[in-house]
């Protein structure tokens, strides 16, 4: 029998979270794919790991028995995954960074990995991708050496470094009434409108400081796990007339979409960050690089 053994360990968190949301949140990956794959996995096993509900989920018996198999597994691959790290630290050749899916679409973000790259060619750059609250846990825990992130990021064991600000900006139809005149939109023109927005549970603080404001004003929004994955030119369809995006001052158009600023919106910090206490050569190097652009 030949199965995807990355999907055991994630059945693994599954069980252990007993919920595919909070799990999802755990993998920081979207919640319907992560279903997916554990369904593909029952497939590929010839038997159901879990009962399924509209409230809850719990393990069948196989997969009770599954799991105590696959418990041993996920934690050796864990332990595994955690010496190389420490390996590759003392040699110095390896550099694990954070970074939120979006952030592939922020400029200065692609400008620091290819320089340094291009600057430390012996350096083994890697990019974990997952949403800011789940790469926060994984620098503070050591898992990470930094990471790309959005937000207002304070903790005392952190060392800072701003890259610039987003704005919020709508992308509207291209003969919607609301495309023309003024330079930003209120929230109370978006009453009744469905704007497609991130789901909450992969960043609440910064879903409720963005979207709060429209939903109080009686703006629809559709919760997309996809959305990031998609690009903004097909990004609106029957669920959500309105598109948000996180985007620089200057950002380029979308093809065949009218963009608006949302009047009152905070701006987002794009920042980079890192344990304090860590000193490795090739986060300091990398680090000097941020401080420079």
């Amino acid at each position: 029998m030949h199965f995807d053994v990355k999907a055991m360990l994630h059945f693994v968190v599954v069980a252990e979270e007993a919920s595919f949301t909070r799990a999802a949140q755990r993998l920081g990956i979207a919640q319907p794919w992560l279903s997916q794959r554990i369904r593909t996995l029952e497939a590929q096993l010839g038997f159901a790991l879990f009962e399924r509900s509209t409230r809850r989920i719990a393990l069948t018996d196989k997969g009770e028995a599954f799991l105590a198999v696959a418990r041993p597994v996920a934690a050796a691959a864990e332990a595994a995954v955690h010496a190389a790290r420490v390996l590759a630290r003392e040699a110095g050749g390896r550099l694990r960074i954070g970074a939120p899916p979006y952030s592939a679409r922020i400029p200065i973000r692609t400008k620091l990995v290819s320089a340094f790259i291009a600057a430390h060619p012996g350096v083994a750059l890697e990019i974990d991708v997952g949403w800011t609250p789940v790469l926060l846990e994984r620098v503070l825990t050591g898992s990470l050496d930094g990471m790309f992130g959005l937000g207002w990021i304070g903790h005392e064991a952190l060392r800072v470094q701003a890259l610039g600000t987003l704005h919020l900006e709508l992308l509207l139809p291209g003969d919607d009434p609301l495309g023309g005149g003024g330079e930003t939109l209120a929230p109370a023109q978006l009453r009744g409108r469905r704007v497609g927005v991130f789901p909450r549970g992969l960043y609440p603080d910064l879903y409720d400081r963005l979207f709060g404001p429209l939903a109080a004003a009686g703006a629809i929004l559709i919760a997309d796990p996809a959305f990031f994955d998609r690009p903004m030119e097909t990004a609106a369809g029957v669920e959500s007339e309105i598109v948000s995006r996180l985007a620089l001052p200057g950002a380029a158009p979308v093809a065949g979409r009218l963009t608006r600023p949302v009047e009152g919106a905070e701006a987002v910090p794009f920042v980079f960050l890192a344990r304090a206490d860590n000193r490795l050569p090739a986060l300091d190097a990398f680090s000097a690089l941020v401080a420079r652009v």
